[in-house]
């Protein structure tokens, strides 16, 4: 029984590490492409120049 118990948590461990490497390198992907990204503007009305930002009345 023993045996087993650790060789389940030996299992779950690595999953649990290979887990977080890959958590951490994806953040870290996503870090590195939204520094590289350009900030979202909004679209400009080519006719009056500016910003379409619409109003309710």
């Amino acid at each position: 029984m023993e045996k087993t118990t650790r060789i389940v948590k030996t299992m779950v461990d690595d999953e649990a590490k290979q887990r977080h490497v890959k958590n951490t390198r994806l953040r870290n992907a996503r870090l590195e492409r939204d520094a590289h990204t350009p900030a979202v503007s909004e679209p400009v009305d080519r006719k009056t120049g500016s910003s379409k930002v619409t109003t309710k009345r």
